[in-house]
Protein backbone atom coordinates (compact mmCIF):
# COMPACT_ATOMS: atom_id res chain seq x y z
CA UNK A 1 0.00 0.00 0.00
CA UNK A 2 1.32 3.45 -0.87
CA UNK A 3 0.32 6.25 1.46
CA UNK A 4 1.86 9.73 1.55
CA UNK A 5 4.78 8.55 -0.62
CA UNK A 6 5.69 5.79 1.81
CA UNK A 7 5.44 2.16 0.90
CA UNK A 8 3.77 0.02 3.53
CA UNK A 9 4.22 -3.70 3.17
CA UNK A 10 1.90 -5.90 5.16
CA UNK A 11 2.80 -9.57 5.41
CA UNK A 12 1.43 -12.28 7.63
CA UNK A 13 3.82 -14.83 9.07
CA UNK A 14 3.22 -18.10 10.84
CA UNK A 15 6.64 -18.14 12.50
CA UNK A 16 9.99 -16.34 12.61
CA UNK A 17 11.47 -18.59 9.90
CA UNK A 18 8.71 -17.58 7.47
CA UNK A 19 9.29 -13.96 8.45
CA UNK A 20 13.05 -14.10 7.83
CA UNK A 21 12.57 -15.79 4.43
CA UNK A 22 10.08 -13.12 3.35
CA UNK A 23 12.28 -10.40 4.81
CA UNK A 24 15.30 -11.54 2.78
CA UNK A 25 13.18 -11.69 -0.37
CA UNK A 26 11.94 -8.15 0.27
CA UNK A 27 15.45 -6.83 0.99
CA UNK A 28 16.68 -8.57 -2.17
CA UNK A 29 13.94 -6.97 -4.23
CA UNK A 30 14.68 -3.50 -2.88
CA UNK A 31 18.43 -3.83 -3.43
CA UNK A 32 18.17 -5.20 -6.97
CA UNK A 33 15.67 -2.54 -8.08
CA UNK A 34 17.74 0.49 -7.01
CA UNK A 35 18.53 2.79 -9.93
CA UNK A 36 20.07 5.78 -8.11
CA UNK A 37 22.24 6.16 -5.00
CA UNK A 38 19.93 5.67 -2.06
CA UNK A 39 19.99 5.61 1.71
CA UNK A 40 18.29 2.55 3.16
CA UNK A 41 17.76 2.20 6.88
CA UNK A 42 17.74 -1.52 7.59
CA UNK A 43 17.35 -1.18 11.31
CA UNK A 44 19.31 -3.80 13.19
CA UNK A 45 17.44 -6.96 12.32
CA UNK A 46 16.91 -6.91 8.56
CA UNK A 47 20.58 -7.50 7.93
CA UNK A 48 20.82 -10.30 10.51
CA UNK A 49 20.34 -13.64 8.79
CA UNK A 50 20.92 -16.66 11.02
CA UNK A 51 20.62 -19.17 8.19
CA UNK A 52 24.02 -19.55 6.47
CA UNK A 53 22.60 -19.61 2.94
CA UNK A 54 20.47 -16.53 3.62
CA UNK A 55 23.48 -14.75 5.11
CA UNK A 56 25.59 -15.54 2.04
CA UNK A 57 22.79 -14.27 -0.21
CA UNK A 58 22.52 -11.03 1.74
CA UNK A 59 26.28 -10.56 1.58
CA UNK A 60 26.15 -11.16 -2.19
CA UNK A 61 23.36 -8.59 -2.60
CA UNK A 62 25.22 -5.98 -0.57
CA UNK A 63 28.62 -6.64 -2.17
CA UNK A 64 27.67 -4.60 -5.23
CA UNK A 65 27.48 -1.46 -3.11
CA UNK A 66 30.57 0.64 -2.51
CA UNK A 67 29.29 1.97 0.83
CA UNK A 68 27.44 0.00 3.48
CA UNK A 69 27.48 2.07 6.65
CA UNK A 70 26.89 0.50 10.04
CA UNK A 71 25.76 3.10 12.57
CA UNK A 72 26.42 2.03 16.17
CA UNK A 73 26.41 3.84 19.50
CA UNK A 74 29.98 2.64 20.15
CA UNK A 75 32.49 0.16 18.78
CA UNK A 76 32.63 -1.18 22.34
CA UNK A 77 29.82 -3.75 22.49
CA UNK A 78 29.31 -3.30 26.23
CA UNK A 79 28.88 0.45 25.83
CA UNK A 80 26.50 -0.03 22.87
CA UNK A 81 24.46 -2.49 24.88
CA UNK A 82 24.10 -0.04 27.78
CA UNK A 83 23.19 2.86 25.50
CA UNK A 84 20.56 0.86 23.58
CA UNK A 85 19.08 -0.52 26.78
CA UNK A 86 18.79 3.01 28.15
CA UNK A 87 17.15 4.22 24.92
CA UNK A 88 14.66 1.36 25.03
CA UNK A 89 13.75 2.21 28.62
CA UNK A 90 13.26 5.90 27.75
CA UNK A 91 11.26 5.32 24.56
CA UNK A 92 9.12 2.42 25.65
CA UNK A 93 8.54 2.96 29.35
CA UNK A 94 4.95 1.77 28.93
CA UNK A 95 6.00 -1.75 27.91
CA UNK A 96 5.87 -4.71 30.24
CA UNK A 97 9.15 -5.63 31.95
CA UNK A 98 9.29 -9.01 30.19
CA UNK A 99 8.81 -7.38 26.79
CA UNK A 100 11.63 -4.92 27.55
CA UNK A 101 13.92 -7.78 28.57
CA UNK A 102 13.11 -9.60 25.32
CA UNK A 103 13.89 -6.46 23.31
CA UNK A 104 17.17 -5.99 25.17
CA UNK A 105 18.14 -9.63 24.55
CA UNK A 106 17.40 -9.18 20.85
CA UNK A 107 19.48 -5.99 20.72
CA UNK A 108 22.27 -7.76 22.58
CA UNK A 109 22.28 -10.47 19.92
CA UNK A 110 22.34 -7.89 17.12
CA UNK A 111 25.25 -6.10 18.79
CA UNK A 112 27.37 -9.19 19.43
CA UNK A 113 26.68 -11.55 16.50
CA UNK A 114 29.11 -9.73 14.18
CA UNK A 115 27.01 -10.06 11.01
CA UNK A 116 26.51 -6.33 10.55
CA UNK A 117 30.21 -5.64 11.03
CA UNK A 118 31.00 -8.22 8.36
CA UNK A 119 28.87 -6.54 5.70
CA UNK A 120 29.74 -2.95 6.60
CA UNK A 121 32.34 -1.05 4.63
CA UNK A 122 32.21 1.82 7.14
CA UNK A 123 31.37 1.84 10.86
CA UNK A 124 30.14 5.10 12.37
CA UNK A 125 30.03 5.60 16.13
CA UNK A 126 27.31 7.98 17.32
CA UNK A 127 28.16 8.22 21.02
CA UNK A 128 28.46 11.86 22.04
CA UNK A 129 27.37 13.17 18.61
CA UNK A 130 24.12 14.81 17.58
CA UNK A 131 22.33 14.03 14.32
CA UNK A 132 24.06 16.83 12.38
CA UNK A 133 27.50 15.72 13.53
CA UNK A 134 26.70 12.16 12.44
CA UNK A 135 25.48 13.39 9.04
CA UNK A 136 28.65 15.46 8.59
CA UNK A 137 30.78 12.47 9.55
CA UNK A 138 29.01 10.29 6.95
CA UNK A 139 29.60 12.95 4.29
CA UNK A 140 33.28 13.12 5.29
CA UNK A 141 33.63 9.32 5.21
CA UNK A 142 32.04 9.25 1.75
CA UNK A 143 34.49 11.97 0.64
CA UNK A 144 31.64 14.40 0.05
CA UNK A 145 32.83 16.63 2.89
CA UNK A 146 31.15 18.09 5.98
CA UNK A 147 30.89 21.55 4.39
CA UNK A 148 28.86 20.21 1.48
CA UNK A 149 25.76 22.35 0.90
CA UNK A 150 23.94 19.80 -1.28
CA UNK A 151 20.87 18.11 0.09
CA UNK A 152 20.49 14.30 0.16
CA UNK A 153 18.17 14.60 -2.87
CA UNK A 154 20.88 16.48 -4.79
CA UNK A 155 23.39 13.80 -3.84
CA UNK A 156 21.08 11.06 -5.13
CA UNK A 157 20.73 12.83 -8.48
CA UNK A 158 24.46 13.27 -9.03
Amino acid sequence: MIENNYIHIILEFGNIRDFKEQELALVGYVLTELKVPTIINFGAGHSIQEDVISRIELERLLSKFKNVILVVPSKDNDVSSKILSSRMTERYSDREQEEMQDSNRTNEHFIRCGYNERIATIVLETEGKDAQECANEILRLLHIGPKCQRTPIDIEKS
